[in-house]
């Protein structure tokens, strides 16, 4: 349960991936597995689940108390920000339900509600403008605000 393949996936990555919620559950309670450990790409267990729209799991590592929902990829990408990014919706409402939740933080260069919008997640960004902490006219290194993602995604039957 400890090893890694030679791309750094540990059986729990590869389980949270795949929404193995039985697998996941068994090593999450193994005192062997580290639920922190992340790839060299700074990917974590939280992370990869948010990354394939893995709600289910997200939501039971959320009940572990231990657990980081801010930490950060090498890049700079949050759980949140990936949501977002792919507009897992319900992934996002749990992360953002989350105490502690950094609902801006993301990679130098965009936000999670920025890439919300870019990506024409309308969903997830009215989520994101639920929350109070939301930045809204946070600009992006190239000084584009949210409306300004949301203008350039893919035309879409109005909103």
């Amino acid at each position: 349960v400890l090893e890694r393949t030679s791309t750094e996936w540990t059986p729990l990555y590869t389980a949270v991936q795949n929404g193995h919620m039985r697998v996941v559950e068994q090593l999450v309670n193994c005192p062997k597995v580290d639920i922190h450990l992340a790839t060299s790409e700074g990917c974590t267990a939280l992370y990869r689940a948010a990354n394939f729209g893995q709600d289910e799991v997200v939501r039971m590592l959320l009940g572990r108390e231990d657990l980081g929902v801010n930490e950060r990829t090498r890049d700079g990408c949050t759980p949140l920000y990936i949501a977002a990014h792919f507009g897992y919706h319900e992934v996002a409402a749990l992360l953002l339900g989350s105490p502690g939740i950094d609902v801006n933080a993301g990679p130098a260069d965009s936000t999670p509600l920025y890439r919300a919008a870019a990506g024409g997640h309308t969903q997830v960004v009215k989520l994101l403008l639920e929350h109070a902490d939301v930045a809204v006219n946070m600009p992006t290194r190239e000084g584009c605000t949210a409306l300004y993602g949301y203008l350039l995604a893919p035309s879409r039957a109005c909103d």
